[in-house]
């Protein structure tokens, strides 16, 4: 009785070592895993291949060797979604607006999404700012080179916070205007120099 013990309690340690700790989330999938397992998964909510893309790199005029590239909507907008992929893991789902927008559209859309995850109890802030009606965000990020951008915590099943669960936006100016950039980190599966 006492060695089927000792192998229940070894089998229980060694099951909570190997346990996978709990990742970002992106629509209810983990940001983890193979670049094909998650492509497949986003396909499956509704995000398609951007064609568009393709024919860009085809033709040459776009440099791109990563994941393939989709589009579809999130949160009410066109979004162009990659995967940043460490060792064959993703560790980043990143969001881009497919539509430029002008100076105070772009004000707006970045202001709604900081209340959006303030409201939202899912996420704890970490770094987050509002931009004000009458900034000149051009002259801010040209000249003074500042950069527009909230940082959150995801919560875990739990309501723990972990920092290693990081949901992140940031305005990027084109030639041609604004646009929203967002980024699912899961920092588990980031380069942690282990290669060197």
């Amino acid at each position: 009785m006492r060695k089927f013990l000792t192998l229940l309690a070894m089998i229980a340690i060694s099951a909570s070592v190997f346990a996978q700790k709990e990742v970002t989330k992106f629509m209810g999938i983990p940001v983890d895993g193979s670049p094909t397992e998650m492509i497949k998964k986003l396909k499956a909510k509704g995000f398609k291949t951007d064609e568009d893309f393709i024919q860009a790199v085809k033709r040459g005029s776009v440099d791109w060797d990563g994941p393939e590239l989709l589009i579809g909507r999130f949160n009410g907008e066109k979004v162009r979604v990659s995967l940043l992929v460490e060792q064959n893991k993703v560790c980043r789902i990143c969001l881009s607006d497919k539509n430029n927008r002008d100076e105070t559209q772009i004000k707006i859309r970045f202001n709604t999404l900081v209340r959006q995850f303030e409201n939202n109890d899912k996420y704890v802030y970490f770094y987050e700012q509002t931009i004000a009606d009458d900034e000149d965000i051009s002259y801010q990020m040209t000249v003074n080179k500042k950069q527009y951008e909230a940082v959150f915590g995801q919560k875990g099943e739990d309501g723990t916070v972990d920092e290693k669960r990081i949901v992140w936006f940031t305005i990027v100016e084109g030639s041609d205007g604004y646009k929203i950039a967002m980024f699912y980190d899961n920092k588990y599966n980031e380069a942690d120099g282990s290669d060197l």
